[in-house]
């Protein structure tokens, strides 16, 4: 792992002692704080404002390219994290994209149950996209959010909308973890608490994880790039997903981010080496956009 987040590890190990399971929020408050003594500063001519169409924000550059958005879908497990933990990453995404980044937010689990989640998340987006008729849109995500970006694209697929294109951030992309993994301890993202997640999310992949879809299914992707964190429990199975993303003719690029760990687009502001590779990715992203 890289220098700078071998230092944020032990530091984190240090200061966030204890099972945040066994918290009443289950530790989001502490989560939410340690993400924001990291995060970088707020780009200039960035707009943030309300999403209308149910609760999440929205990210719009200055001289935004117009009718078109990045709908991004975050992370954390189903349990953590929301649009504002995220409004210093997406901000600066939205700048260097020169495009309108959407976030909607969704209810967490486990007060919530994951078919109840994806529901929310189906039914904000309809509205987003009704209120947007003939837009462009790229859908976006990471950890979970990575899962639910592709399930979301296989879903307007269907409907015969789908997304301009895809991008899949250290997703979720298997059922379990690897008790013998090398990052399964102090690289961020846990075996125990990955595990912990994987209860919730169980619901969303009963049919077939991501890994496990044919290659039919996977060709109603749209182009799609996959960011995989090089010390990251999630990235041998994201790494799958890819050679059948390759094999379906719908992967645009697979990327490996070397010496980085899960959650890294979220340490711009202490990391350069995350820094590097959020730049790379949006990269990426500006290079699927049509002239």
């Amino acid at each position: 792992m890289q220098t700078e987040f071998r230092r944020i590890a032990a530091l984190r190990g240090l200061m966030m002692r204890g099972d945040p399971r066994a918290l009443p929020d289950f530790g989001r408050a502490a989560a939410a704080g340690w993400i924001a003594r990291h995060a970088p500063a707020l780009p200039d001519g960035v707009n943030v404002t309300p999403l209308a169409e149910g609760p999440g924000r929205v990210f719009t550059p200055a001289g935004a390219e117009p009718g078109a958005a990045l709908v991004y879908l975050h992370g954390g497990g189903l349990v953590y994290y929301d649009s504002a933990v995220f409004t210093p990453f997406l901000a600066g995404l939205a700048a260097r994209l020169g495009r309108m980044v959407i976030a909607p937010d969704y209810p967490k689990a486990p007060e919530t149950p994951a078919p109840q989640i994806a529901a929310h998340l189906r039914a904000t987006l309809a509205r987003l996209r009704a209120a947007r008729p003939g837009w462009r849109l790229q859908l976006a995500g990471d950890s979970v959010g990575g899962l639910l970006a592709l399930q979301m694209a296989l879903h307007w697929a269907a409907e015969g909308a789908g997304a301009e294109a895809l991008h899949l951030i250290y997703p979720v992309a298997g059922r379990g973890t690897d008790p013998a993994d090398p990052h399964g301890k102090g690289h961020f993202l846990d075996t125990a608490m990955m595990d912990w997640f994987q209860g919730f999310i169980a619901p969303l992949i009963s049919d077939a994880a991501p890994v496990d879809l044919p290659c039919a299914s996977l060709r109603a992707l749209p182009p799609t790039t996959v960011h995989l964190a090089e010390c990251d429990i999630l990235a041998p199975a994201a790494s799958r997903l890819a050679d059948r993303l390759a094999q379906a003719g719908r992967l645009r690029a697979a990327v490996t981010h070397h010496g980085l760990p899960h959650d890294f687009c979220l340490f711009e502001g202490a990391s350069p080496g995350a820094r590097a590779a959020v730049g790379r990715i949006a990269g990426l992203m500006a290079a699927t956009c049509p002239a």
